[in-house]
């Protein structure tokens, strides 16, 4: 096959790594409405709909439906004053998760943030790698 396998495999690598991004983009907003119910909610200010059936409902469904819009919380942070409040939660928390996952990932397969250019170059994530890293030259 020659180097044929090595255009497979740029395609295959690139229908993954897509597949990662809206993966965790999915996430990143499912996080943000729940962030944005939380403060809302914990504010004592009712959510985004008013049958006390639906509020009931909403609860559970916060937790398992996989459709996440923060257009739908945004007006009532907006009301209630708390978009400030709410964007720099979000912000604290998602850096925390993403520092948390990269520390971990750093754990399980040591030198993976040891490339070039990959956070920050040779000195990676968690102090990984040298300061003097020549051997990828």
């Amino acid at each position: 096959y020659g180097n044929r396998w090595r255009l497979s495999w740029r395609y295959v690598s690139s229908d993954m790594n897509t597949v990662a991004n809206h993966m965790l983009q999915v996430f990143q907003a499912q996080l943000m409405v729940a962030k944005a119910r939380a403060i809302v909610l914990g504010a004592g200010l009712q959510g985004t709909c008013e049958d006390p059936e639906d509020i009931a409902l909403s609860s559970f469904q916060s937790d398992v439906f996989p459709r996440a819009s923060i257009s739908d919380w945004r007006p009532a942070l907006l009301e209630a004053g708390l978009l400030d409040k709410f964007e720099a939660d979000f912000a604290e928390e998602w850096g925390q998760l993403i520092e948390s996952h990269i520390a971990d990932a750093g754990r399980r397969f040591p030198g993976i943030w040891a490339a070039e250019g990959v956070l920050g170059g040779a000195h990676g994530a968690e102090g990984e790698g040298s300061e003097d890293d020549s051997s990828s030259e």
